[in-house]
């Protein structure tokens, strides 16, 4: 499973996702622990959707060109 659908997944279970500087801030019921641990294991692709779905680049970017 990819980031974008493990932060999916976390919508629909109910946890709330933010970006926090280097860390993902994820709150919601306790019954998504194991979906939590999922994404602590790809937090680095998960923060950086999480970046893009908040409308903000994610760092390494410089203006979309690599």
């Amino acid at each position: 499973m990819d980031a974008l659908a493990l932060l999916h997944r976390a919508q629909e279970v109910g946890l709330r996702v933010e970006p926090m500087g280097d860390k993902l801030l994820v709150r919601g019921p306790k019954r998504a622990e194991a979906l939590v641990k999922l994404l602590a294991l790809h937090k680095a692709e998960a923060a950086c959707e999480a970046l893009v779905a908040f409308g903000l680049d994610p760092p390494g970017l410089d203006g979309g060109q690599l």
